[in-house]
């Protein structure tokens, strides 16, 4: 990071240092009018500057106080750069004055599709389209979120190809918004013609299957266009078409591109744990009694970190495993590496994430910050949370969710989920009549045919019992075990009073709450 003046100059999403301090000053001379009919549309609190090459944002509605800056334009960046969607080149930076602290930031100028010739269009359209369904659903996919559907928020380089202008992201909707933007391109160019519209909707099904494996998507964005009413027969007819072309791409018989942040688990026999929650005596006693087992491969289903004293040991604990350990992200791992803090994520939560990034080595917070949020393997897949949660690590698999949890399941072809999150062992399943749970220690998993397995909480159970607890999972035989573990407790406690804990943490472990 370069500082000249009072600008403040980050790498690129691709790493490089692509815009000086000098070369902002110049661009920050030439504002632009941001409205409807113009190059630039969007929010009056985004002031644009801009020449031929090059576009500067300035994001007038973010405050921030010079202690946040830096890590909020940092969050933003690893973000960004995680999801995909954005030219390589984008550079956030920072102006500070007298008058306070502003963000923005500097991309190459693009040729947005609101202002893309009819003629290119026609020649054109179902690359794009394609294009732009890949960067909407790979943000749903990996983000839980969707994208401003409008076409000034996308924009072709020379070489054709599209990225995304918008800073922000919006909540997924089950297709709504997206919907109502493809009756609104059906209303407004020729291009989407019954001799065009078919193919083109195949393909946007087709990119969604790639990007998120699920025809749940397509079947969601299907039921909206079909639930549109356009006055003219004719736009009516080629947005139908194009509702049937998203139910073609149905038949094909797609898998989702596959971009593992780790290896697979080859093992058929594995050891899956979770909640760890930075309690490192809970930890080894579990990890010695794989070990005994002669059980070579772990999967981790998050939280590793959080509530607890010992983040760091715990995380290398992990580390050395190497390829013999797959771990999902949890919520606690997500803030504590620097993502956004959740609604809902409590004081006592927020006190300890502080007080653990102050306390972790960079390597520990960058392994933290690239695991995966899902991963899916042959018959099951693992998540921290839920399997239907957008984000896969803020809602419950519980009483009130689970059928719901089972129905994607059955809608996805996955057999089994192992899931944390609720610290509470044992199986919700449907076994073709029954839907229920079970907490025994032995379970065949034959029955079922659908099962949310979720092996309780290494560090701090909550159903009123202490010891340290995991699952054992065979899948040839397919058996499951849930086991519980002795160890001493009173060495953490003491760790967490020294160090200043909130009294309710600490009293939560000694009720196993």
């Amino acid at each position: 990071m370069s500082t000249a003046a009072n600008v403040t100059v980050y790498p690129s999403l691709a790493g490089k240092s692509v815009y000086t301090s000098a070369r902002l000053e110049a661009l920050l001379s030439q504002p632009q009018p941001v409205a409807r009919g113009t190059a630039f549309t969007g929010r009056n609190a985004t002031q644009v500057f801009s020449d031929e090459q090059d576009v500067v944002k300035i994001r007038s509605d973010i405050s921030l106080k010079p202690s946040e800056v830096d890590h909020w334009v940092q969050t933003r960046i690893e973000r960004e750069k995680s999801l995909g969607i954005y030219h390589p080149e984008k550079t956030w930076f920072i102006v500070t004055s007298s008058t306070g602290i502003k963000v923005g930031n500097v991309a190459p100028r693009l040729c947005a599709l609101h202002q893309l010739k009819e003629q290119r269009w026609n020649d054109e359209a179902a690359s794009i389209m394609e294009q732009f369904a890949h960067l909407y659903f790979r943000a749903v996919k990996l983000d839980g979120y969707r994208l401003d559907d409008g076409l000034s928020n996308f924009g072709l380089d020379k070489q054709s190809k599209l990225y995304y202008l918008d800073d922000d992201l919006y909540r997924w909707d089950d297709g709504v918004a997206l919907a109502y933007a493809f009756s609104v391109m059906v209303r407004s160019h020729q291009w989407m013609n019954l001799d065009t519209v078919v193919s083109i909707g195949e393909k946007i099904g087709i990119a969604c299957l790639l990007e998120t494996g699920s025809r749940q998507f397509i079947a969601l964005l299907t039921r909206q266009l079909l639930s549109l009413f356009l006055p003219r027969d004719a736009d009516q007819q080629i947005l139908d078409q194009l509702a049937q072309g998203l139910s073609l791409s149905l038949s094909k018989e797609i898998k989702a591109e596959a971009k593992p942040t780790q290896s697979a688990l080859e093992s058929r026999k594995i050891a899956v744990i979770g909640d760890i929650h930075a309690n490192e005596a809970a930890l080894r006693a579990v990890l010695d009694d794989i070990d005994r087992q002669g059980i070579e491969q772990i999967l981790v289903v998050g939280d590793i970190v959080g509530y607890g004293p010992e983040p760091e040991s715990c995380v290398q604990l992990l580390m050395e495993r190497g390829d013999n350990l797959l771990a999902i992200c949890g919520n606690h791992d997500y803030v504590c590496a620097g993502g956004d803090l959740p609604r809902g994520f409590s004081p006592d939560a927020r006190w300890v994430t502080d007080w653990s990034r102050e306390r972790m080595s960079e390597e520990a917070l960058t392994w933290l910050k690239e695991l995966p949020k899902v991963h899916k393997q042959n018959e099951w897949m693992a998540v921290h949370g839920a399997p239907i949660d957008k984000h896969y690590f803020f809602a419950y698999v519980y009483m009130m969710t689970y059928e719901k949890n089972l129905q994607y399941l059955a809608d996805t072809d996955i057999r089994f989920c192992f899931h944390g999150h609720s610290h509470i062992p044992g199986v919700f399943f449907e076994n073709g009549s029954d839907e229920y749970f079970s907490d025994s220690e032995h379970q065949s998993l034959k029955k079922y045919q659908q099962a949310l397995i979720c092996p309780g909480s290494v560090g701090q159970p909550r159903n009123g019992k202490h010891g340290a607890e995991y699952a054992v999972v065979d899948l040839d035989n397919m058996d499951l075990e849930l086991k519980r573990l002795d160890y001493d407790l009173e060495p953490l406690l003491n760790t967490m009073r020294k160090n200043g804990f909130p009294v309710r943490l600490i009293t939560r472990l000694l009720q196993g709450r």
